[in-house]
């Protein structure tokens, strides 16, 4: 019954402007996590303009981190999170998610897209010094390569300090034997932007955590280092969030699982405007899509709101889809 009334109610809101009813408030402005990285401010205006345009809704975007986001879920103070990495974020589900055993204060919608990581170069180091496997970098001559602070050693990164991947690959890089000539370091990916255009323009070595989705492949011309497939007897990673062992009991000696990348909301929110639960639900994305968001953003240096709103005209069917009718 519910859900019938509230398909019913989506389809006359979004034919008929702002509709107020027993399922739907839509003076309640709506809090929505915000993370910076490109594929993520295109996604988030893509949602903005869709609650704004097609539900009257006003919306506020709340940047952060995870560590803000999921209390605030579950407080009813954000309403919803587009981008929740698992298993990177599994110790937050666990603690917050009723399906990963958690009180049940945000849920986790059953769709995701896939995210894929690994550790790249570009692709003139790599063709010039036939380094194609992460192993290579282990390599003490590679390592001089890598050197831009004159010490000797190379760096490589790892990723931004807040995300649990930084602390992932910093075990992988360990346990792959690239620490005997090389330091790892964590830094905010904006340093790691700005370090990549800087070796690229000098066509000097440099190497470092890469993710999809996002624009940086296509943008720099990277190369995706080689690893032995995945299983889970050698691709063990201990969260540090749950044991302060974790360096000790991880071990890392192939590729990861491929990412699966939901949205999250509160629990609240689904008394608080059912119609934006039902639309949350029926959010589908492709990899594709996002990376193509990233590097319009990045590469041609276009505004987020630009191409949130050029995406939504040229997909009306697919937001109609979204939003049950």
């Amino acid at each position: 019954m519910l859900k019938s009334l509230i398909k019913t109610t989506l389809s006359a809101a979004a034919l008929g402007g702002v509709l107020v009813s027993s399922v739907s408030h839509a003076s309640d402005k709506i809090v929505i996590a915000e993370f910076k990285w490109p594929s993520a401010q295109a996604y988030i205006e893509v949602m903005k303009q869709i609650l704004e345009q097609r539900l009257g809704l006003e919306v506020q975007k709340l940047p952060g981190n995870n560590a803000i986001f999921y209390p605030g879920m579950s407080k009813g103070e954000i309403d919803f999170h587009i981008e929740s990495w698992l298993p990177n974020q599994i110790a937050l589900h666990k603690k917050y998610v009723a399906e990963e055993g958690g009180d049940g204060t945000v849920v986790r919608s059953e769709g995701f897209y896939k995210g894929e990581a690994g550790v790249c170069v570009p692709r003139y180091f790599s063709d010039e010094y036939n380094v194609t496997k992460l192993t290579d970098l282990a390599r003490p001559e590679i390592a001089k390569l890598l050197d831009t602070d004159g010490d000797g050693r190379g760096e490589i990164w790892a990723g931004n300090p807040a995300w649990i991947v930084s602390k992932e690959y910093t075990i992988a890089y360990r346990d792959h034997g690239l620490n005997a000539f090389n330091d790892t370091y964590s830094a905010d990916a904006a340093v790691w932007f700005g370090n990549l255009k800087k070796a690229i323009s000098k066509k000097a070595g440099i190497a470092g955590y890469c993710w999809t989705p996002d624009g940086q492949f296509d943008i720099y011309d990277l190369v995706q280092l080689e690893q032995d497939p995945h299983n889970d007897n050698c691709h063990k990673f201990v969260n540090p969030q749950t044991d302060e062992n974790w360096m000790e009991l991880s071990k890392i000696t192939c590729a990861g699982r491929s990412k699966h990348i939901h949205i999250v909301w509160s629990k609240k929110l689904e008394e608080k405007n059912p119609l934006v639960v039902s639309l949350l639900q029926g959010v589908s994305l492709e990899t594709e899509t996002l990376s193509g968001w990233a590097y319009e953003i990045q590469a041609n240096k276009r505004k987020p709101e630009e191409v949130a709103a050029e995406w939504i005209a040229a997909n009306k069917g697919t937001v109609d889809s979204w939003l049950g009718m």
